[in-house]
């Protein structure tokens, strides 16, 4: 809570679950280099645990060969997260 001249304002602060995740993992060490260059770091390591926290929080069931074409291809951030989260 945020109290200026008397008037109280809550502000919800962003969460860092997703980056928290992915930073404390075993597995950061191996997606470092990706997110290393990024403009924003901590915004792709959302993003791109987003979208697999999405697919697994929707128990969406992978049951032969899937591609999933996320982002411009650039550098492969989100396909790390699944390759390396994927198995958990």
């Amino acid at each position: 809570m945020i109290t200026y001249h008397s008037n109280s304002v809550n502000i919800q602060l962003p969460s860092t679950s997703f980056v928290d995740k992915v930073l404390k993992s075993n597995s950061y060490e191996e997606l470092h280099w990706l997110f290393l260059h990024a403009n924003s770091p901590s915004k792709e390591i959302s993003e791109s645990y987003a979208a697999f926290h999405t697919l697994i929080d929707n128990k969406i069931k992978v049951t032969s060969n899937v591609f999933l074409h996320v982002g411009d291809g650039g550098y492969a951030r989100t396909a790390a997260i699944f390759t390396l989260y994927g198995g958990a």
